[in-house]
């Protein structure tokens, strides 16, 4: 192929691959097809790099699940969900815990979403013991008679999937302690597929077999322990496999985390726990359909609403802290004041092409104006737009400067003028008129506190000069009133 486009997050560039089986005459007896990208993920100078440049997962983990079947999600489900996924700038998905359906791979590579695929292993009861960690029971541990079980997982997720350029990362599977027969099974997809690297997070509680992963991964770590880490000359990049967990109202102290990426290049991103609740539409005892979830069953023990921590409802809508989200993943910094608009391209590829900038007024909250502009901002650089002439803030009250970075022409994943990022500056404009009243009573008062000292002479003259301040004060008032009543007619 000549002139490759190369495939990422950013431009999912695809071309068609035919295969051709043929029988031992030559004759072709069958042809399947697939879509595939050419790209690059490896890890150089304990950097992880697509095409040659450092990545930041803005990720979320995501379960398989639908309110109306459960674990057997419909195409149109898993569509709405990268859908949904793009439009929040998310550009990374951990399929946790288990390989997911190839509808769902298929949209990644065309949509353009880095995955870590992980293989269908959990054992996080036999390790975890009274709120505790022990390798005593640990399953699958070195124990040779599950060899076979865990390979035979790894195989299955990397035959069916070596395909897919939007599979950057093999995970060994999740919270299933440590090893050597996990380490086996990280080496099996080195040794079968050097296109990329492989994840493992159990290695923090058992480091005996620390090169079963190629990353620093953690749960829910720390601010502060993620610093401590980067800080002393660390061996591997680090990620949050799992962090902020979404549960409630949470997601407030999510910026702690994303501004690590900007201050450590070791540190790669995270993703969310997680996308969805889990919960399940049935019938109230009047026949009304109602979403059920933990203890809802009469099921006991129950962990009761701890399967409700994802960041869109189980009918797939957004919940509030979505806005958080997409504002923390986003790839556009927006910094407005009243002159300039900067605005920082975070892409590692595209430039502003597809890109408009909106720039608003507002005063109480009420649309006064707007312009747009076309922006030329190439992958990692920043510009600025000059709007110090555009509007006027004559008049006394709050006003507010917003700036938006929209879509200027319809994408697969969303419509023109869909919001990407923004910025916001707001001011108060003082009442000039209300000051030289306020101004004026203050001199007053404050002569009248003094007046007792003074001789009548003196008095008088503090008072001459006091009136002719003010009479300036008010020529300059007028000045402005004209000035604004002519621009007003004009």
């Amino acid at each position: 192929v000549k002139d490759v486009k190369l495939w990422s997050a950013e431009e999912p560039n695809l071309y068609k691959l035919y295969i051709k089986l043929l029988n031992h005459l030559g004759e072709v007896v069958e042809v399947v097809s697939q879509r595939v990208g050419f790209r690059e993920f490896k890890l150089e100078d304990k950097i992880m790099k697509i095409n040659g440049k450092r990545i930041v997962f803005n990720g979320v983990n995501r379960h398989e699940f639908s309110m109306y079947h459960g674990r057997a999600c419909k195409k149109e489900e898993i569509l709405e969900d990268i859908i949904t996924i793009k439009q929040n700038n998310i550009n990374s998905i951990r399929t946790s815990h288990y390989p997911n359906q190839s509808y769902f791979y298929e949209l990644c590579d065309e949509y353009g979403i880095y995955v870590i695929d992980e293989a269908n292993l959990e054992t996080h009861g036999t390790w975890m013991v009274m709120g505790g960690v022990s390798g005593e029971y640990a399953v699958p541990n070195g124990k040779p008679e599950w060899l076979g079980a865990v390979l035979d997982r790894a195989e299955a997720v990397l035959e069916r999937d070596k395909n897919h350029p939007s599979v950057v990362i093999w995970s060994c599977g999740n919270e299933s302690y440590g090893g050597e027969n996990i380490y086996k099974m990280s080496e099996f997809f080195r040794n079968r597929d050097n296109t990329r690297i492989v994840h493992y997070e159990g290695v923090f509680h058992d480091r005996s077999f620390n090169d079963t992963s190629d990353m620093e991964s953690r749960m829910y770590e720390k601010v502060w322990n993620i610093e401590e880490y980067l800080n002393n000359d660390p061996e591997k990049p680090f990620i949050l496999c799992e962090y902020t967990h979404s549960m409630g109202t949470s997601n407030g102290g999510m910026h702690k985390y994303t501004d690590l990426a900007d201050k450590y290049p070791m540190y790669q991103g995270g993703f969310i726990w997680d996308y969805i609740d889990q919960a399940i539409m049935t019938k109230d005892d009047k026949g009304n359909d109602h979403v059920a979830y933990g203890g809802d069953f009469d099921d006991r023990p129950t962990d009761y609403n701890f399967c409700g921590n994802g960041i869109v409802y189980a009918d797939r809508k957004p919940t509030p802290k979505m806005q958080e989200i997409k504002h923390n993943y986003r790839m556009f910094n927006v910094i407005v004041n009243k002159e300039t608009v900067t605005i920082e391209n975070k892409h590692l590829f595209i430039g502003t092409e597809n890109f408009d900038l909106e720039c608003s007024l507002y005063k109480g909250g009420g649309k006064l104006e707007e312009v747009s502009f076309n922006l030329d901002i190439k992958a990692g650089e920043t510009g600025n737009v000059n709007i110090k002439d555009l509007f006027e803030f004559d008049e006394a009250g709050e006003y507010s400067i917003n700036a938006s970075i929209v879509l200027n022409k319809d994408m697969i994943y969303a419509n023109k003028g869909h919001e990407v990022a923004f910025g916001q500056f707001v001011f108060k404009v003082e009442d000039l008129k209300k000051n030289i009243e306020q101004e004026n009573l203050d001199r007053a008062k404050q002569l009248l506190s003094i007046s007792k000292y003074l001789t009548s002479e003196e008095f008088q003259q503090l008072n001459t000069q006091r009136d002719e301040i003010r009479a300036l004060e008010l020529k300059i008032q007028k000045t402005k009133e004209l000035k604004q009543a002519g621009s007003t007619a004009s």
